[in-house]
């Protein structure tokens, strides 16, 4: 029997069309699934209408797969994660390292602590509920299943890592962010949600300024409402309230959909 690593590296067909809302012509996408083309790192891509064309079509290919009948979810987004490959002189995104990715209903079937992500890009969510799991932790919870906004969030990380750290392919700073790295693991969450509540767009380089303008900044504007909604829907429930919100969890109460974050990496 096939792993879900293996089902994933075999779909080697990806749809043609990717968008939901049928806002784009039909092209083909150079999604690849396996490893035999010739890839390189996508920081090295140098300029910045070929970096955001790589992007956005990693992010077509990682939306079509999550909305195929298997809903294939990659899990572990990361900047070694992404790749690029030129074909016939263009730059064409990859998504690689399938290896934590799930398929249909085993990605709603996690075995306990395992863990599904790379601990820096992981969403604020999942940092929390790992951040349970730790020794003398009490409130501890099964983990969450992974959601699409979980990866839409990695995204976001994995871009404004790529931002603080990269000029032109160089990384120029590369101290920036070690917190994420080498943290205590039950202070990481926090260290996300100010992030999110206060960014450093100081850290930005030059280079990226205009992505953090464009893309960096709406997106960080999403999660921080979609965040803050959740915080006082949770307390609603902690007082009791008579007639508590409704809240879409999923979806951070309608602040990160599909569409909405659709609508950011079309600009």
């Amino acid at each position: 029997m096939k792993s879900d690593a293996e089902t994933v590296r075999g779909a080697i067909d990806v749809p043609d069309k990717l968008d939901k809302n049928n806002e784009f012509y039909p092209r083909e996408l150079y999604q690849c699934l396996n490893s035999a083309f010739e890839w390189q790192e996508f920081i090295d891509i140098e300029q910045d209408d070929a970096f955001k064309q790589a992007f956005w079509e990693i992010v077509q290919g990682h939306c079509s797969l999550y909305t195929c009948e298997n809903e294939t979810k990659h899990s572990d987004l990361s900047v070694k994660n992404l790749n690029f490959r030129v074909v016939e002189g263009a730059i064409r995104g990859v998504l690689n390292d399938w290896d934590l990715a799930k398929v249909g209903d085993s990605a709603r079937a996690l075995p306990k602590r395992t863990r599904t992500g790379t601990l820096p890009f992981m969403s604020a969510d999942l940092l929390e509920a790992w951040a349970l799991l730790l020794p003398g932790r009490s409130k501890a919870k099964p983990l969450p299943d992974h959601i699409e906004r979980f990866d839409w969030e990695s995204m976001f990380y994995v871009l404004f890592w790529i931002a603080c750290h990269y000029d032109d392919g160089k990384d120029v700073n590369p101290m920036a962010l070690n917190d994420w790295v080498y943290p205590d693991r039950a202070v990481l969450p926090a260290i996300k949600r100010d992030l999110l509540l206060l960014p450093d767009y100081g850290l930005i380089t030059e280079y990226f300024l205009p992505l953090a303008q464009t893309w960096l900044d709406p997106l960080c504007e999403s999660f921080s409402k979609g965040y803050n909604a959740q915080n006082r829907h949770n307390k609603e429930l902690s007082f009791k309230c008579v007639n508590p919100s409704d809240f879409n969890n999923e979806t951070l109460g309608g602040h990160v959909t599909y569409e909405a974050v659709w609508k950011i990496f079309k600009t």
